[in-house]
Formats: C-alpha cells, sequence, structure tokens
C-alpha cells in the first residue's frame, strides 16, 4: 500500500470524509472543464429510443448535496437515468469525466444519503481524474490534517 493510500486510511472518519470531497471538488472541475457552460450532451436510449439530455449541472448539484449531507434538490432521482445510460453505453463521456461522474455520484450517496459506499472507492475514481494522483492525494491529506 502507497504511503499515502496509508495516512488516508489512518485519518479519523471527519477526515477522511472532508478529503474525499476534496477530492471530488479536483474531480468536479475536471467535469466542468470537459463540458463548458455553453455545450449540451444528448444521447438517445436504447430501450425507449427517446432522446435525452445529460444534465450537466447534476456533478455539482450531488457535490453539494454530499457537503451538506442531505439531498438538497432530488438529486438521487436525477440521477437514475444518467447511470442507466452509462451502464448501457447510450452515452459515452472522456474517461476523466466519467471517473469524475462516479466519484462525486458514489460521495453523494454515501454522504447525502447515508449508503455504504466505500471511502477509497470514492478515493480512487476521483484520483483517476488527475494526471499526478499520488500529489493530489498528498496535497489533500496534508490540508485534512
Amino acid at each position: 500500500m502507497h504511503e499515502a493510500a496509508k495516512r488516508f486510511s489512518e485519518l479519523p472518519t471527519t477526515q477522511r470524509k472532508a478529503a474525499c470531497l476534496r477530492l471530488c471538488e479536483h474531480a468536479l472541475h475536471v467535469w466542468e472543464k470537459s463540458f463548458p457552460e455553453d455545450r449540451t450532451v444528448s444521447y438517445q436510449e436504447t430501450v425507449a429510443g427517446s432522446i435525452q439530455t445529460l444534465d450537466l449541472e447534476l456533478p455539482r448539484d450531488a457535490l453539494a448535496a454530499a457537503n451538506a449531507g442531505a439531498d438538497t434538490a432530488s438529486v438521487a432521482s436525477r440521477y437514475r437515468e444518467p447511470l442507466v445510460a452509462l451502464q448501457d453505453e447510450d452515452v459515452v463521456l472522456p474517461k476523466d469525466a466519467e471517473f469524475a461522474y462516479y466519484a462525486i455520484h458514489n460521495a453523494f450517496e454515501r454522504y447525502a444519503l447515508g449508503r455504504d459506499i466505500g471511502e477509497w472507492i470514492i478515493v480512487n475514481q476521483a484520483l483517476s481524474t488527475a494526471p499526478d494522483a499520488i500529489g493530489l492525494l498528498t496535497d489533500v491529506l496534508r490540508e485534512a490534517g
């Protein structure tokens, strides 16, 4: 196990949460860089054949809900369709954006909805968006205390 991973696992619960959310802030930056405000992403559902538009604000809203510890804007229901579309490959995202999407979703599930999502899954997904994952984790751990 890398030293930074070991340090993360030894953090108290509140500091691990803070580190996960900080990593998700980085992931959100990657997401928003991939999809500027003036961009629309549409896809066709395989099953129903309907055209859907990906909610590009959803990761920002989900991270806000995770930080608040509550589903502040009915984020959970907004995730249903796009998660299925990603799994069915109806919509294909750049890999770093996809990892950002899943990291933020999993942080939302854990911290807003109280689901049993492993924190290391969130960390790994968020770090997959960074060219220097160990450097990012080290910086976040330094900030977390």
